[in-house]
């Protein structure tokens, strides 16, 4: 039996890019758990959750696209998903730090296969008057994978501790291993309905082998606008983490919520909200782009960004009553717009051997940039600025407005040179 239709093979890959987020995010969902059971410092715990899964993730994404272009990209989106699938369970199964932090590193190098094999995948399949639509659709994954990583591994650990099934499991020693146990099984089945997709002549190995001198003379093409894109992108990104991880204390410092109102504030934005922003922003991306083609595209990402920009300001306001949760779910629904967006224009600007490639350098520069520096300039300002735990919304808006609006100048002065 073979997969070919195009709508089911976009199902497939937003299946996968949700579990990824379920499988990433579980973590944080049971990291007071695992730091009390395995007896973790503040130090080990910060790198089960962030460095010790997004610095390999991130560094691993140049190779895997590299590796994309050159061989099936399905088969590398199907084995990537395996992986970390595996690697999410054997993080169920660890008795210790150090075999907790080798299964986030396995789930690091098992995600980073998956985007860099489905960008080009779906530009194969969909016309471009509908690629940044379908990018928008694989895109809702993140947002519905994270919203049900809370949901789903919330239920699950409830169910497991009111029911004692894990007691009779004699491989299980803590209750919250069972939830990486479940977390990663719906991914194998994924990982081998993958191997039944197939694609276009046009997609696969790349008839003409690329390498990253082809890759860097591509960048030097059309004065660098590809790489300004990224930068563009990245920027845009630092106030994406600032955004996602801060988002939860602000809820509960400023609005003083408990762990759980917060959690399923976050979790019902993340899922039903959120996602309607992803696609809409490709529905916008495609309009722009049937009048004015790429720079159409860039006008779209400028249109959102400047909403973007309102709604971190909003953000620094205490906003009393009915609207206090107006910027978030504002923020929610605007965030994935410029994603898809921008995978579009990248997916169209790429040569077809090259683009697994460009890709994952664009996820390399995105994560690195964003992850390193969004959380941490909030944490800096509320700290060393404002001085008050309470104003850690206003250093969410600071640090949104301004990058926001760094990266809204650069995707502005890309549009001019791409005219």
């Amino acid at each position: 039996m073979a997969i070919r239709n195009k709508y089911l093979i976009l199902t497939l890959l937003t299946a996968a890019y949700a579990l990824s987020f379920m499988d990433r995010y579980v973590m944080n969902l049971l990291l007071e758990d695992v730091k009390k059971d395995f007896q973790l410092s503040e130090l080990q715990a910060g790198l089960l959750a962030g460095a010790g899964f997004a610095v390999l993730y991130a560094l691993m994404a140049l190779p895997m696209g590299i590796m994309a272009d050159r061989k099936g990209r399905a088969q590398l989106a199907s084995a990537g998903v395996a992986v970390w699938s595996v690697m999410t369970m054997c993080c169920g199964l660890a008795g210790n730090f150090f075999q907790m932090l080798l299964g986030r590193l396995g789930v690091g190098v098992g995600e980073a296969a998956l985007t860099p094999a489905a960008y080009p995948i779906i530009k194969n399949i969909f016309p471009d008057r509908k690629l940044s639509t379908a990018l928008g659709i694989y895109a809702s994954g993140i947002y519905l994978g994270s919203g049900l990583a809370y949901w789903l591994g919330g239920k699950a650990l409830s169910y497991i501790r009111e029911s004692g099934i894990h007691h009779q499991l004699s491989f299980i020693q803590f209750d919250w291993q069972l939830v990486f146990l479940l977390f990663g099984l719906p991914g194998l089945l994924i990982a081998a309905l993958l191997l039944l997709v197939k694609l276009p002549a046009t997609d696969g190995a790349a008839k003409q082998a690329p390498d990253f001198a082809a890759f860097k003379q591509f960048i030097a093409l059309h004065n660098y606008s590809y790489l300004k894109l990224a930068l563009a992108s990245s920027l845009f990104n630092v106030a994406v983490y600032a955004a996602g991880v801060w988002l939860p204390a602000y809820l509960q410092r400023v609005h003083h919520l408990s762990v759980i109102e917060s959690g399923g504030i976050l979790g019902a934005a993340m899922i039903f909200v959120a996602p309607i922003g992803a696609i809409a922003g490709g529905l916008l991306g495609d309009r722009a782009a049937l009048r004015s083609g790429i720079t159409g595209r860039i006008h779209a990402i400028e249109v959102s960004l400047l909403l973007i920009i309102i709604c971190f300001v909003l953000l620094g306001i205490d906003i009393p009553g009915t609207f206090r949760y107006a910027p978030l779910f504002g923020l929610c629904l605007l965030l994935g717009a410029p994603v898809a967006i921008t995978a579009a224009i990248i997916q169209q600007m790429t040569p077809e051997n090259l683009r697994s490639t460009s890709t994952a350098f664009l996820l390399m520069l995105q994560n690195l940039i964003g992850m390193s520096l969004g959380p941490a300039l909030v944490a800096l300002l509320t700290q060393y600025v404002f001085k008050n735990n309470l104003a850690v919304g206003l250093s969410i808006s600071v640090t949104g407005v301004v990058f926001c609006t760094l990266a809204l100048v650069s995707f502005t002065r890309t549009k001019r040179i791409l005219k």
